[in-house]
C-alpha cells in the first residue's frame, strides 16, 4: 500500500529542532474507513514534544503493484 497524506491546520510546533537532532516520530490512527484516514501524531527530539497534530490521509496501490506510478 502507498501513502498520501495532507496535513491539516491543526499542528502545533512546540520547540525547534536543529540539525543533528535524532527526532522520534509517533502516529497513531484515530480513524479508518475504506482508504480514507485520520491520524494524530508526535515528534519528540530527547523525550520532549517538537511538533504534534493530526493529519488526513488516504491509502492507495504501492507503487510495487503498478511501475508506472514510479515515474
Amino acid at each position: 500500500m502507498a501513502f498520501a497524506g495532507r496535513t491539516s491546520p491543526r499542528r502545533r510546533y512546540r520547540r525547534p529542532v536543529h540539525p543533528g537532532d535524532v527526532v522520534e516520530i509517533e502516529a497513531r490512527v484515530l480513524r479508518l474507513r475504506g482508504r480514507m484516514g485520520l491520524l494524530t501524531s508526535a515528534a519528540r527530539v530527547d523525550g520532549k514534544v517538537a511538533m504534534d497534530g493530526t493529519m488526513t490521509f488516504a491509502l492507495g496501490p504501492s507503487a510495487d503493484a503498478n511501475p508506472l506510478m514510479l515515474a
